[in-house]
């Protein structure tokens, strides 16, 4: 106009450069032009932030105030879980199963198993008709987070609350806090969480027990066989070693029996010659019947042995005649049969060895087994446990529970200030997008707008 060029209109977003076919669009957006589109939308800005302050602070309205139940609870005394001693076996003292319990106690996957197995999360699947399996667990979880559980250990020595120290006292404490929707005078969800739990604990510790002691018996039976074994191998061993000795004495008696034959029949022989030699003498002197005891001869200084056998032909042709056909009459002396018989009885006896005889015919070795009894005993005994737990506490509650009666609402300031500043973000940025939408369709109103 007036033969100058039309200038655009001032905008808060100036263009710094464009393509004539639309492909390509900049802007340079400064801290001015940022600045005037916020002072031209001011008051959509205040207003939606305003708007989102208000449904914030409402929204606030719409959740459930919750109610905080305290229970405090010590190690459980003697007699409350003495019964787990009695019939267990367990070398567990009080403290040792109070720290196990709480441990146990605030364990997320112990609360999870806990809304399972109460009811209380099948009652919201059924109100809410969840039935997919995803929605359970997600359901489930958000469930565990509104019955959240926090256990405080404390050192009564100090009456100071030490959440990551390992109790050590004998005074254990500890505070189960509990947070529900609902407001219950008797502390109903505490205490059927903390029964819940102590089932839970007795039964792991009962089951851990029952395997323990399973691979007892067992370790206690294999002993057993291996000690049995062993004797066994001993006794078979010592039948070994019997049966080489009695064959070594076998063998000396038969070396005897053979040399003692032998000298007896040279000793036969040897006397059927003396006799002979005798009677021949005798037959030259005429002795028919001889002398039956020494004779002195002479001048009575010289005695004649009329079994020496030299002497021999004293006794006569008669006597010698008869005891030479008595000896040839017999395969052995006398003597001889008195000494085989005294061997035959010890080759009887060996032969028939009785402990060599009593091990073999042995079946069972056990109660020659030593500690066979106590090991007995051990199995019998393990056997007998009953691990019954019943009245059995691995805590005591001490005292009243503490209820606070005045519900925990949430903070409404803090709701109302998350709600203005999302409506002051998002009205910041709708109010950029239509300035820029603005600022586009001006200077390309042949190109569709974004």
């Amino acid at each position: 106009m007036n033969g100058q060029m039309d200038l655009p209109k001032p905008n808060m977003l100036q263009p710094e450069h464009t393509t004539t076919n639309g492909q390509y669009f900049g802007s340079r957006i400064d801290f001015i032009s940022i600045v005037l589109c916020f002072y031209k939308h001011r008051w959509t800005i205040l207003a939606a932030t305003a708007a989102a302050a208000v449904i914030g602070w409402l929204f606030s309205f719409f959740i459930t105030p919750t109610y905080q139940v305290r229970t405090s609870i010590v190690a459980p005394r003697l007699y409350m879980y003495e019964n787990l001693l009695h019939n267990s076996d367990m070398q567990l003292k009080g403290t040792g199963l109070f720290k196990l319990f709480v441990k146990k106690l605030e364990q997320r996957g112990n609360i999870i198993d806990y809304l399972s197995a109460s009811g209380i999360a099948q009652k919201v699947f059924a109100e809410k008709g969840i039935s997919t399996e995803k929605a359970k667990i997600r359901t489930l979880n958000k469930l565990a987070d509104a019955y959240r559980v926090s256990v405080i250990r404390k050192n009564n020595s100090e009456n100071k609350v030490k959440n990551k120290e390992v109790m050590k006292d004998n005074s254990l404490e500890a505070d189960l806090i509990t947070v529900s929707p609902v407001l219950s005078f008797n502390a109903d969800k505490n205490i059927e969480y903390l029964e819940y739990t102590n089932n839970r604990i007795l039964d792991d510790l009962v089951r851990d027990k029952k395997v323990m002691v399973q691979l007892s018996i067992e370790k206690l039976q294999k002993e057993m066989v291996k000690d049995i074994a062993v004797i066994k191998k001993k006794r078979q061993n010592t039948v070994e070693l019997l049966k080489d000795k009695r064959a070594i004495q076998l063998a000396s008696l038969n070396d005897s029996l053979v040399a003692m034959t032998m000298r007896d029949t040279r000793d036969k022989q040897y006397r059927l010659e003396n006799l002979k030699h005798a009677l021949v003498i005798a037959r030259r002197l005429g002795i028919v019947n001889g002398y039956d005891r020494p004779q002195r001869v002479g001048d009575k200084a010289v005695v004649i042995d009329i079994n020496n056998r030299n002497d021999l032909y004293l006794r006569g042709t008669r006597y010698l005649e008869k005891e030479i056909e008595l000896i040839e009459s017999r395969k052995q002396s006398l003597a001889y049969s008195q000494k085989v018989s005294a061997l035959q009885e010890k080759l009887y006896k060996i032969n028939n060895d009785r402990n060599i005889l009593a091990l073999e015919k042995r079946i069972n070795d056990e109660p020659y087994t030593k500690g066979i009894i106590e090991k007995k005993a051990a199995i019998e005994h393990l056997k007998g446990l009953t691990f019954n737990t019943k009245d059995v506490k691995a805590y005591q509650i001490a005292g009243a529970p503490d209820i606070d009666t005045r519900p925990t609402s949430p903070n409404r300031t803090l709701f109302m200030l998350a709600g203005l500043f999302i409506g002051f973000m998002i009205s910041v940025a709708v109010a950029l997008a239509l300035d820029a939408k603005t600022l586009f369709t001006r200077y390309h109103p042949g190109v569709d707008s974004l």
